[in-house]
């Protein structure tokens, strides 16, 4: 990456408004200032706008805000500028993955907003915008003053932010960063705290971290399978929710993200070789009828739920017969589906207890308290 060099610097107070170019691979991408504002707390609302020839034959912008601290732009504002570039750059000529990272922000009343977060470990403190913070009516709880600008005071809020399972509680400070939420290392640390085991997987390859995380999925995953559409996906939602409140993670295929050199087979292959058991709603003749003759066939723990006790199809009507490992279990409507599940639970914990008895048993090297992977 290369870039050009600012105009000469404006008097101290007055908000800087320049332009760069940068290069990334022979293809150039400016980046201007075209908005800076102050604000009461003494900082600056700065927006900048890229632009970028795209293999289209059109110029493409994009716009993004941040608060800077320092009114004559600095390294926080050339750092972002040279952020914002590279990103508009890799939109159009690389076409990159986009993965968004979304937790739950707990507002004042107890609702739910969704927060699509970044993260930034060398951020000393997480930020949400001001917008958002408005929205939730999240508490000022203090003041935070820059160490490179103490005149200017940033209000701090108590926000309460769940990732999953995860719920952690942060004093963020309100600043516009270009996403809702940028997640710092006073929140990292604050998880990196509660499971200490996880800083040693930073220090390990990519097999072995994946191993790691496998037996620890190993220990409260479930699988549920099922048609998706209609009344399928309700029956879907009631089995997760009954597993949820058991206390396991309930997954569905189609809430992760493909692999694209996988199938769809392959797909269910290794969430299900993830999965601690496998629960599988039998109301509606779908793809997951395959699947479950895999399940049957590789010896996953899967427990059927069948409404009035019949499989809709013929040819899987016998598949937990001779099987100890699959087992059918009836239920009559939504209303005792949830009961159910926790039955199926039962059985499968007992299932998965006689199977790690036997291969414990089985196999000498396990013998003489050797420690399991997800230990």
């Amino acid at each position: 990456m290369r870039s050009d060099e600012y105009g000469d610097s404006p008097a101290r107070g007055e908000a800087l408004l320049p332009e760069r170019k940068f290069q990334f691979d022979g293809k150039e991408v400016s980046a201007r200032v075209i908005e800076s504002k102050p604000l009461q707390s003494g900082a600056f609302e700065v927006t900048v706008q890229t632009s970028c020839l795209h293999p289209d034959g059109q110029i493409h912008h994009q716009t993004n805000s941040l608060t800077v601290t320092d009114p004559s732009g600095g390294m926080q504002l050339e750092t972002a500028m040279a952020s914002y570039a590279e990103w508009l750059y890799k939109l159009c000529w690389k076409q990159p993955l986009i993965i968004i990272f979304v937790g739950h922000l707990r507002k004042a009343d107890g609702a739910i907003v969704n927060l699509n977060c970044a993260f930034n470990v060398t951020q000393p403190r997480t930020t949400i915008e001001p917008w958002v913070i408005e929205v939730a009516g999240l508490p000022q709880v203090g003041v935070f003053r820059p160490p490179e600008n103490p005149a200017i005071q940033l209000p701090i809020h108590r926000a309460v932010i769940e990732f999953g399972n995860g719920r952690f509680e942060v004093d963020a400070v309100a600043a516009s960063t270009g996403s809702m939420c940028v997640i710092g290392a006073d929140l990292i640390l604050n998880a990196v705290r509660d499971r200490p085991e996880l800083v040693f997987d930073l220090f390990l390859t990519d097999l072995v971290r994946a191993l790691g995380s496998a037996a620890r999925a190993k220990q409260r995953t479930v699988l549920v399978l099922g048609p998706y559409k209609d009344e399928g996906r309700k029956k879907l939602a009631i089995i997760r929710n009954a597993l949820e409140k058991d206390g396991l993670e309930a997954v569905i295929l189609d809430d992760f993200a493909d692999i694209h050199q996988q199938s769809i087979f392959e797909k269910m292959l290794m969430f299900g070789s993830l999965a601690r058991f496998i629960v599988c709603d039998e109301s509606e003749s779908s793809g997951h009828l395959i699947e479950l003759k895999a399940c049957a066939e590789i010896g996953f723990v899967t427990a059927l739920l069948r409404p009035g006790g019949k499989s809709p199809t013929w040819m899987n009507a016998d598949i937990a017969h001779d099987r100890s490992y699959v087992k059918a279990i009836a239920y009559e409507s939504n209303e005792d589906l949830s009961s159910k599940v926790l039955e199926a639970v039962q059985w499968a914990e007992k299932k998965i207890k006689e199977r790690t008895d036997y291969y414990n048993r089985e196999y000498p090297w396990r013998r003489g308290g050797t420690v399991s992977l997800g230990d």
